[in-house]
């Protein structure tokens, strides 16, 4: 699933739900990377900067960089209403030709055809469920969650090998957390 900043059409992808027990708090969220989750290019350049150079302190409540997030992201969102209304549109234009033939033949004294009447069947219930499709993908990008902590941008080596320190773990959203149909399990981590 696709995750962006709030105010950017960027997207990046959502990674595992988990558990954040701090000091007997717990907190429900996803981890994912810490470059996914930047603050909006239009913030000031300190802030910018701040994530990748220090992290996002999880006990300082007026930490800047605590972006909030939302789903799918505005790049995906707008994707996917461009391709139902093109099929939207395709489909409308199809049945109003097989209803303009049928009209046609009708004129002469022809009865509708069980093709047609097939056609016209499987292209209304196509409209009915991308006009469905419509309406739920309108509702979106939908706010997750915040970012309340993570690592910092750094390397380390260990056994001649590079890692990448690079996560960051946003805690869900009120709204995420009721009916949450995003995850089914979470992994407990401390």
């Amino acid at each position: 699933m696709s995750i962006g900043v709030d105010g950017e059409r960027g997207s990046g992808t959502l990674g595992g739900f988990v558990e954040l027990d701090v000091t007997g708090k717990k907190h429900s969220g996803f981890l994912t990377n810490l470059h996914v989750v930047q603050p909006p290019r239009n913030a000031d350049i300190a802030i910018k900067e701040a994530p990748a150079r220090f992290g996002t302190n999880y006990f300082s409540a007026s930490d800047l960089t605590r972006v909030g997030l939302h789903y799918l992201s505005e790049k995906d969102v707008g994707r996917t209403n461009g391709g139902l209304d093109s099929t939207l549109a395709k489909a409308t234009k199809q049945l109003q030709q097989e209803e303009d033939d049928n009209d046609f033949r009708v004129l002469f004294g022809s009865k509708p055809s069980l093709g047609y009447l097939m056609q016209r069947g499987r292209l209304g219930k196509e409209i009915a469920e991308t006009e469905e499709k419509l309406r739920l993908v309108e509702a979106l990008p939908a706010p997750i969650g915040r970012v309340i902590v993570s690592s910092g941008r750094s390397t380390t080596e260990k056994d001649g090998l590079a890692h990448i320190i690079d996560w960051v773990f946003i805690e869900l959203g009120e709204s995420s957390k009721a009916g949450n149909s995003l995850s089914n399990y979470q992994f407990t981590i401390s």
